[in-house]
């Protein structure tokens, strides 16, 4: 980047968006967009599906200019956005029907059903339980997962975003052995190095080629100038790989036919959520919560879930997911406020905004997609965000004002002005 702080994906991509021409992006920034267009990410989109194709496609051709092939790194390096995408509307087409709209067209899910070579598809009356969530998306992977990576392997970028489903049966993917994984690796590490804010977010084996990189043991994806534009700090890389290596085992090698079905759950969870049907994506976190009991960012989706349901349930997961070390303090501490204010508590709101703002203030910003409450329709409603810190100033602002506690209220104006200096 262009100075010395701290790398940010989502503020290099908001300080790139206006310029009109992507020539003159920072290759961070045209990776950012692959992958929040692909992975539907608010924010991302242009507000219609052309516009959002034609952005797509042309930040795909500027990296493909400047040498890191676009088509590669969505192929391999975002293979699983794809495949959980597609399992996705595949759960979706089982379990919405034409009384519960949001899902893909009766046709489209019929077609990929066939295009995989999957068994007869089923269809649930009402809300599935987490262990028929589980039990749809194995099925899924377990039949299909070799027509699926071939068909990722071959279709177009425009099929690729579209999840256009082919019209006949996907012949089953060749065995191509030990290089077809180490090039998902590679260009994964490429994915991760240009586009992932924290190193927590990053897959073990691009921890692994990055460390080899700075040691001068692997050649990168793409050109040495390209690698620059972002600077890895060896300290903070090295403590990662070391916190995983002590808490998680780690397999020598990916395996080909291992597709993330939790990955799949969060796609088909969110989008439950945008249709507020709340009790259903949290039941989807609560089956992926249950597969790792340790992870706090499962925790803290189903928390967010419940917010709406039963606030106190919510709080509960919230503060388990602070004790796991959830990643993102400001995000956990906006949910908590969120809870408190609804259980009418507002002075431990408060006091959980003063307990964690030394974190939050020397953070950096980042996108978040958080609750609020009110006017003009009294009802719960989620709102993006392009920086969770100033969301949590603003929230104890307006909750300063309607308690009527002026210095408070004083007191936090100063701060969110500091967060703009």
């Amino acid at each position: 980047m262009d100075d010395d702080r701290p790398f940010d994906a989502t503020e290099s991509y908001l300080c790139d968006a206006p310029e009109a021409s992507m020539g003159r992006w920072h290759t961070t920034s045209l990776v950012t967009a692959l992958k929040g267009i692909l992975g539907k990410k608010p924010g991302f989109g242009r507000g219609n599906p052309e516009g959002t194709a034609a952005a797509f496609l042309a930040a795909a051709g500027e990296l493909t200019r400047r040498g890191l092939d676009a088509v590669s790194l969505v192929r391999y390096g975002m293979r699983d956005t794809v495949a959980s995408s597609v399992i996705n509307v595949l759960a979706e087409s089982a379990i919405v029907d034409e009384n519960r709209p949001g899902g893909m067209s009766r046709s489209d899910g019929d077609a990929w059903w066939a295009a995989l070579g999957l068994r007869e598809r089923p269809s649930f009356s009402d809300t599935p339980a987490p262990a028929e969530v589980q039990r749809l998306v194995a099925g899924v992977t377990a039949i299909g997962v070799g027509r699926l990576l071939n068909w990722i392997a071959t279709a177009s970028l425009e099929d690729l975003l579209n999840l256009a489903p082919p019209a006949e049966l996907i012949a089953e993917e060749a065995d191509s052995g030990v290089h077809e994984d180490e090039l998902q690796a590679q260009y994964r590490w490429a994915v991760d190095h240009f586009s992932s804010t924290f190193y927590s977010e990053w897959a073990t084996s691009s921890l692994h080629y990055a460390f080899r990189y700075l040691a001068g043991q692997e050649v990168a994806p793409c050109s040495a100038d390209l690698m620059a534009e972002r600077r890895i700090d060896p300290i903070q890389l090295n403590g990662e790989i070391a916190r995983r290596a002590a808490t998680r085992p780690v397999r020598r090698r990916p395996s080909r036919q291992k597709i993330d079905t939790l990955m799949a759950a969060d796609f088909y969870a969110r989008s439950l959520l945008d249709r507020k049907r709340y009790l259903e994506a949290a039941a989807v976190y609560k089956f992926a919560a249950s597969e790792r009991p340790y992870d706090g960012n499962f925790r803290n989706n189903l928390g967010f879930c419940l917010v709406p349901e039963d606030a106190l349930e919510a709080l509960g997961h919230f503060k388990a997911a602070a004790e796991m070390n959830y990643p993102r303090p400001a995000i956990n501490t906006h949910n908590q406020m969120r809870c408190y204010i609804a259980l009418r508590q507002p002075r431990e709101a408060l006091a959980i905004a003063d307990q964690m703002w030394p974190i939050i203030s020397s953070s950096r910003a980042a996108d978040a997609r958080l609750w609020r409450y009110g006017s003009p329709t009294d009802e719960w409603a989620t709102f993006h965000t392009d920086d969770d810190r100033m969301a949590v100033a603003e929230l104890v602002i307006d909750l300063s004002r309607r308690e009527d506690w002026k210095e408070t209220e004083e007191s936090w104006q100063e701060r969110r002005a500091k967060l703009t200096c």
